[in-house]
């Protein structure tokens, strides 16, 4: 009723100077200001009146150029409201997809330590070497993976990774569960905080698990004592992992794109093919794995 539900009813902006006279008027609440002049327009949104926008009182009355001002107005107004609520309905999406994310993380994770110990079992079961190393070598491929998504459900960013964070988790990891945990084999890491995309995340991790398994079983064999070095460092674009221990070193024929053996096969295929980087061995001063690769991704706030 009144001149504001004309405004709202017809859907159509419209002044008068005289509100008392006119057809539509029903006067204005007890104690309120009498209404000399009125300017009012619709707000619409795909053709439907959803509110108005309305003024009153101007000293001298309305003009047909404050009737397009206000209309201008009422665009403006509608088009920030339904800036607003896809905002909101963003944020809302955002906020349930990354609770599915975390959720996805964690289950992966549990799930893959549930595989982790069905091959505990299968260990304890059988007396053969052979197979009791193969499945303690898939067991710690497993673990890495399995840390990458326990990373990012404590993180809760499923957008980068920090590989700081995650290679000093991997490294105390993998001493832990094989002999030399006690002490006997130190790690010596420099690590820069650089975030990596989960692309990249795991076959760097698995990388980490072959040449440390790598180490413990040619470097320090039988508990024996020694050093594993580890260090990371953005080298423009790119990231730099170099690693080596302090053992007899490596081979000075050694060729890793034609290496029958299987865990630093996995390195020079994950190096190369999976992180489309270079892998190479430095000599001087130690012999040492150098992995370059892309992936850097900036740090996401959550």
């Amino acid at each position: 009723h009144g001149l504001y539900g004309k405004v709202l009813l017809d859907g159509k902006a419209f002044f008068t100077n005289e509100p008392s006279a006119h057809p539509d008027s029903i006067g204005t609440p007890e104690g309120h200001p009498r209404l000399t002049a009125f300017l009012g327009a619709p707000l619409l949104q795909d053709g439907k009146t959803i509110g108005m926008a309305g003024l009153g009182n101007r000293e001298g009355g309305y003009r047909p150029e404050d009737l397009d001002a206000l209309e201008a107005l009422a665009t403006a107004i509608v088009q920030a409201l339904r800036r607003k609520r896809a905002e909101e309905a963003l944020r809302d999406s955002l906020s349930e997809k990354e609770i599915l994310l975390k959720e996805l993380a964690h289950r992966t994770k549990n799930n893959m330590q549930v595989v982790g110990s069905l091959l505990s079992l299968q260990a304890v079961s059988t007396a053969d070497d052979k197979l009791l190393a193969a499945l303690s070598e898939i067991q710690d491929r497993i673990r890495a993976m399995a840390l990458v998504h326990e990373n990012l459900y404590r993180s809760g960013n499923f957008a980068s990774l920090n590989l700081r964070d995650y290679l000093k988790d991997l490294m105390t990891s993998l001493l832990r569960t094989h002999p030399g945990g006690d002490g006997s084999i130190r790690m010596d890491l420099d690590l820069e905080e650089i975030f990596i995309s989960i692309d990249a995340a795991l076959p760097c991790g698995l990388i980490i698990n072959e040449l440390v398994s790598n180490s413990l079983k040619h470097a320090f064999p039988g508990g024996k004592s020694g050093a594993i070095f580890l260090t990371l460092r953005r080298a423009g674009e790119r990231v730099e992992l170099a690693y080596r221990d302090d053992g007899p070193g490596l081979p000075p024929d050694i060729d890793l794109s034609r290496t029958r053996t299987l865990g630093l096969k996995l390195v020079y295929n994950l190096a190369v093919k999976q992180l489309r980087g270079a892998l190479e061995i430095r000599r001087d001063p130690a012999p040492e794995f150098v992995i370059t690769f892309g992936g850097v991704a900036r740090k996401e706030r959550t």
